[in-house]
């Protein structure tokens, strides 16, 4: 069995290749060279932070932070970035326990930008973070 913040970005990275079935979603990927034409979106691992330990029951709480970064070109680049932010919105609020492997999913505000890279095509980016809390049973689990 996957530890619990593995089963959480394979299930998020699943619903958005889902609600986004033109967009690249990938996991853990550099950068790259071309921006799709419905965009690209990658989630990162991010980092569990420190846990709130409960004793007793001995359980672990933790607000795991998954970075999101997020590429729009083609001819409305603005609109495309809209479009992108506002369907991970929809699967966020769809069900913010991801089938019961978190106690609450969110995200913070975005934070879009001009994409600029030497040979890139003009586009918007933006860069989301979305916060997984869950509980385990070990650090480990």
């Amino acid at each position: 069995m996957a530890r619990r913040a593995e089963e959480v970005l394979v299930e998020l990275e699943t619903r958005f290749k889902a609600a986004l079935p033109n967009a690249e979603v990938a996991r853990n990927e550099p950068k790259a060279q071309r921006i799709s034409p419905g965009g690209d979106v990658t989630l990162f691992d991010g980092d569990p932070g420190e846990p709130e330990v409960l004793l007793s029951p001995l359980s672990y709480t933790y607000e795991h932070r998954i970075p999101v970064e997020i590429a729009a070109g083609g001819d409305d680049p603005a609109g495309l970035l809209e479009t992108l932010l506002r369907e991970i919105g929809l699967v966020i609020e769809a069900d913010r326990t991801l089938g019961g492997l978190c106690s609450w999913l969110d995200a913070e505000a975005p934070s879009p930008e001009p994409l600029d890279a030497p040979g890139a095509a003009v586009g918007r980016r933006a860069d989301l973070v979305v916060i997984a809390t869950y509980t385990t049973r070990s650090p480990l689990a």
